[in-house]
C-alpha cells in the first residue's frame, strides 16, 4: 500500500529484484504491483523497468485536474512536515512557488503538466516543436524519450472514485482495469478500500485553493491544464499501447481541466 520508489535509484533494477525475492509464488501466478509517482517523470525509472521486467509487465498511470491535483499535493506534504516534525518555518507560501522553476518538496507548476511525463514515454511520435517544448520546459529535472514495451492503462482520480451515482460506470472501470492487468478475479469496490496516504488532520498552513489570493494560481494551472488535456486527448490515447475505460466519459472529466472547479474562471 505504500510508495516504493528505490527504481529511480542508480541500481534500482537490483533493488526491485531484491524487494520481489521473498515475495511468495504460487499455483495461482500472483501478480504484484509497486507504486511510485514519479516513475514516469524519470527516464531512468523506465529504462531500468524494461532491462529487468518481462513483456507483461504494465503501467497504470493516474492523472486529476491540475488544480485539485495541486492543493491536494500541497496539503500531503504540509502534513508530512508535520508527521516527520520538520522546521515548520519551511513550509512556503504556495504564491511563493509560482514559477516553473520553482518547488517544494516536488509541489511545482512544472509537476502539473502531466502531458510532459506522458511525452516521455515514446507511445506517440513527437514533432519538433511538442519535442523542443518538453525538453525545454523547465529546469526541475532532465527530460528525454525513453521507448518501452509498456502497455498502459490511463485514467483520471474521478474514474478511480466515482462519486456514487454511476454504479455501471464504477464497476465497468474496475472490469476494465481487471482485464488490463489480465487478473482471474474481480477488484472489490475500490471506493471501500482503505488509502495508506488518506490524512484527516487538518493544520493552518493548509491551503483552500478556492481562496481569492490564488486566483492567480489558479488561472496558470489552468492555462496549463488546457494544454495537457488537449495534448492527451488529441494524441496520446490514440496510441495503441494505451487503454482508457469509457473513452467518452475520460474526455468529458479532462475537458474540465480548463474550467476552475472553483467557479470563478473559466479559460476560452
Amino acid at each position: 500500500p505504500y510508495e516504493y520508489c528505490d527504481i529511480n535509484t542508480a541500481n534500482g533494477g537490483e533493488k526491485l529484484l531484491e524487494f520481489l525475492k521473498d515475495k511468495p509464488l504460487d499455483e495461482k501466478r500472483r501478480k504484484y504491483g509497486i507504486k511510485c509517482p514519479t516513475i514516469v517523470r524519470r527516464p531512468n525509472a523506465i529504462d531500468t523497468l524494461s532491462k529487468i521486467s518481462r513483456s507483461y509487465t504494465r503501467l497504470i498511470i493516474g492523472v486529476r485536474h491540475p488544480i485539485l491535483w495541486f492543493q491536494s499535493f500541497y496539503n500531503y506534504r504540509v502534513a508530512e512536515v508535520y508527521r516527520k516534525k520538520e522546521d515548520l518555518s519551511t513550509i512556503p507560501d504556495p504564491n511563493k512557488i509560482l514559477f516553473k522553476n520553482i518547488q517544494w518538496k516536488e509541489v511545482s507548476l512544472s509537476y502539473a503538466r502531466f502531458d510532459m511525463f506522458l511525452k516521455q514515454l515514446a507511445k506517440v511520435p513527437l514533432d519538433d516543436n511538442e519535442l523542443k517544448e518538453m525538453v525545454l520546459s523547465d529546469k526541475l529535472w532532465p527530460k528525454r524519450i525513453s521507448p518501452n514495451n509498456f502497455k498502459i492503462f490511463l485514467y483520471t482520480t474521478e474514474q478511480l472514485l466515482g462519486d456514487g451515482s454511476n454504479s455501471t460506470r464504477q464497476f465497468r472501470f474496475q472490469e476494465d482495469l481487471q482485464h488490463f492487468l489480465r487478473l482471474e478475479s474481480p477488484f472489490p469496490d475500490i471506493r471501500g478500500v482503505h488509502r495508506s496516504n488518506e490524512n484527516n488532520a487538518t493544520h493552518p498552513e493548509y491551503m483552500d485553493i478556492c481562496s481569492e489570493k490564488f486566483d492567480r494560481l489558479r488561472r496558470v494551472l489552468l492555462r496549463q491544464g488546457r494544454i495537457s488535456s488537449r495534448w492527451i486527448l488529441k494524441k496520446f490515447i490514440k496510441s495503441d499501447d494505451v487503454v482508457v475505460s469509457d473513452v467518452d466519459h475520460f474526455r468529458e472529466l479532462l475537458k474540465t481541466w480548463g474550467t476552475d472547479p472553483c467557479q470563478k474562471h473559466k479559460v476560452e
